[in-house]
């Protein structure tokens, strides 16, 4: 019993000194590296999942150039008073889940160390680096703290680096969707993303519209798939032929798959919105419909004229000063019309 109680009391012994000394190492690693580390932070008690992180994070791909790059998302406290629907825990949890974690595998996982913390405290290290090595740099261990970053900061940015900075492409779930949903496509392939949201009817898709296009589409002889996100699956997916229709239901759910069969589409259709922008930020083929989706130029909110050039920084009717040739938003929120959608489809086609 003697000698147990020896070995436990050391046991502990050396415990401590091991985290005493792990301590030290770390401390130190901040204090010799420091030029080279960065720190950026995603705290969830500021702001809810939602595709306004695309620019954030792309933002932070640029800060973090040549450094050595900590990405750390804190998590949601007690304390938190996010004003959204998101606030209920089941939304809050499958935006994270559907979301955030997969812009953030797209755009920074090659690029640095991702830390999914469970305790806030616990990334003191990191709240005590400089201004110059964190971002947001007012970020602290008492301090929620959010920076919001625009599609026009980016664009300022993209401009002055004479460089677009896209998603990344994960050749290996090209080569995983092509060896196993598209191993017998024989046509070439379009893509057609439809929007549904309960809350904001306003900006869903025209899917009769859709549905037309997309039979003429199949006449002309290309393979068609729908996707849509997490709402009215059943009557969207179901305009699938059979043998896209698990391939179609996977990228509704699954971004990273949605983001690779686009990389592998000769050409991307999509009423705008939230994952409109694994389009937007990428070198695809895609044409965008309804960009403004309320008719009133007065109003206000998300789908409005206002809103949407104080986030763009430029005027309706522009393409995005980034876009290629083959990339083209159309304004009109009635643009989603048999006749323009074709009309679009042969004017990209003939430059494709």
């Amino acid at each position: 019993m003697h000698k147990l109680k020896k070995i436990l009391n050391g046991a502990k012994y050396l415990l401590r000194i091991f985290k005493l000394n792990s301590k030290l190492l770390v401390k130190n690693f901040f204090n010799f590296k420091n030029n080279d580390v960065f720190a950026a932070f995603i705290d969830l008690n500021a702001f809810a999942p939602n595709f306004n992180y695309s620019e954030y994070l792309l933002y932070i791909k640029h800060l973090s150039l040549n450094k050595n790059l900590f990405l750390i998302v804190l998590p949601r406290e007690q304390f938190s008073k996010i004003n959204t629907k998101e606030k209920k825990d089941y939304f809050f949890e499958l935006r994270i889940k559907t979301i955030l974690k997969p812009l953030i595998e797209m755009i920074l996982n090659k690029h640095g160390t991702i830390i999914y913390a469970k305790n806030r405290k616990d990334m003191k290290l990191f709240f005590e680096l400089p201004d110059r090595n964190k971002f947001p740099n007012d970020i602290s261990l008492n301090k929620v703290s959010f920076t919001a970053i625009k599609s026009k900061n980016l664009y300022e940015l993209f401009k002055k680096e004479n460089q677009k900075f896209n998603f990344d492409i994960n050749e290996d779930l090209k080569l995983f969707i092509k060896a196993n949903y598209l191993k017998n496509l024989s046509k070439k392939l379009i893509t057609i993303s439809i929007k549904y949201n309960s809350y904001r009817p306003h900006l869903n898709s025209n899917i009769e519209e859709w549905k037309i296009f997309g039979k003429w589409l199949k006449q002309r002889g290309y393979d068609v798939i729908y996707i849509v996100d997490i709402e009215n699956q059943e009557n969207i997916l179901k305009l699938n032929t059979p043998e896209f229709y698990t391939l179609a239901t996977i990228s509704s759910f699954d971004l990273e798959i949605r983001k690779a069969l686009y990389d592998l589409s000769n050409l991307n259709f999509s009423t705008s919105g939230g994952s409109a922008q694994l389009l937007f930020y990428s070198n695809n083929n895609y044409v965008i419909t309804k960009f403004i989706s309320i008719e009133d130029k007065d109003a206000v909110g998300t789908g409005s004229l206002k809103n949407i050039q104080d986030e763009l920084g430029f005027s309706q009717n522009q393409q995005f000063p980034f876009s290629l040739k083959t990339q083209k938003i159309l304004w009109d929120p009635k643009s989603e019309n048999f006749s323009t959608l074709k009309d679009t489809f042969y004017e990209i086609e003939s430059l494709i």
